[in-house]
């Protein structure tokens, strides 16, 4: 029987986009109350829904009692970032309802936000951070986060990926297609079926330097989805802005949404060297520019952009 007192609304991606915008402001608001723990405002990893309403945007069976929101940071050298520091602020009005229990005070559901410091850089892949941390099981958080499901909120290109559960692995049948007949079953045709015909593509995965699928570098949607995730042919390593042509040794396989991302780094990366700007430069005007950073990054270093660069 459903619990009358939860929403079984849908959370959609407007209403994780409200989740976002509710974390930044309490986050601004925690570091202006407590200087001494401000060095963790530039310290984000990524921000996430977590618990039973990161589990009803997966299977829309569980409903909402409130909305639980983690952001990780990478564990700074003053110290862990303080695990009982944590509060409260409400949705507002909305299809969600509110949930009985909560004082009147709150027009909206609860959403209660919570910070956890993982022993990583500030460079490091958020998401496999953050499997890392549950995986590994080693406090009471991370194991009750794990037994649930956990959703980004930002960085603003990943919102919406489902990072846990992780993705299980390719069904039988799927692995045992040639790869001829899974980019036929995809509705790829072309230069990357013509690679599959004379055996130059035995395996048909995201060959970007960065994957940002959540289901990993082998999982595409059809081409008709018209989907972040259907499979594309990438001008490599002669861009097409660089007079490069779709041919057998100038073209790799890659998602929608990765050959996107990696095309706009290169474009505003090679414009910028071809000024004689330094990478710390580069990395500054990219985070002025509010430019998408690579897989599991939230600001741009001289070092990321070297990697985006050369990888």
């Amino acid at each position: 029987m459903a619990d009358k007192s939860r929403s079984y609304e849908r959370i959609t991606r407007k209403d994780l986009t409200r989740l976002a915008a509710i974390a930044r402001d309490d986050q601004d608001a925690r570091f202006a109350r407590r200087s001494r723990w401000r060095p963790y405002a530039d310290r984000v990893l990524c921000v996430a829904l977590c618990q039973g309403a990161a589990l009803h945007y997966v299977d829309g069976r569980n409903g909402v009692k409130d909305f639980d929101v983690y952001t990780f940071y990478a564990e700074h050298p003053t110290g862990p970032f303080p695990f009982r520091w944590r509060t409260e602020m409400d949705f507002g009005p909305s299809r969600f309802g509110r949930y009985p229990g909560d004082p009147e005070s709150f027009r909206g559901r609860r959403v209660d936000l919570i910070g956890r410091s993982l022993d990583v850089s500030p460079d490091a892949d958020s998401v496999e951070a953050v499997n890392r941390y549950l995986t590994a099981g080693r406090t009471e958080t991370a194991r009750q986060l794990a037994m649930k499901a956990v959703v980004l909120l930002d960085p603003e290109e990943l919102r919406g990926e489902i990072i846990w559960p992780q993705a299980t692995p390719a069904a039988p049948a799927d692995a045992e297609e040639t790869p001829v007949q899974k980019l036929e079953r995809l509705g790829v045709r072309g230069i990357l079926w013509q690679l599959a015909r004379h055996g130059q593509l035995i395996d048909v995965r995201c060959e970007m330097p960065q994957c940002y699928c959540f289901r990993g570098r082998r999982y595409f949607d059809p081409r008709s989805a018209r989907s972040d995730w259907e499979p594309t042919a990438d001008h490599y390593p002669r861009l097409k802005m660089h007079r490069g042509h779709l041919t057998p040794d100038n073209v790799r396989l890659a998602h929608r949404l990765c050959n996107r991302r990696d095309y706009t780094w290169r474009k505003k990366i090679n414009a910028m060297l071809g000024k004689r700007m330094s990478l710390e430069e580069i990395a500054e005007k990219l985070n002025a520019e509010k430019v998408s950073t690579i897989h599991g990054t939230n600001r741009w270093t001289a070092a990321s952009v070297r990697k985006a660069f050369v990888s």
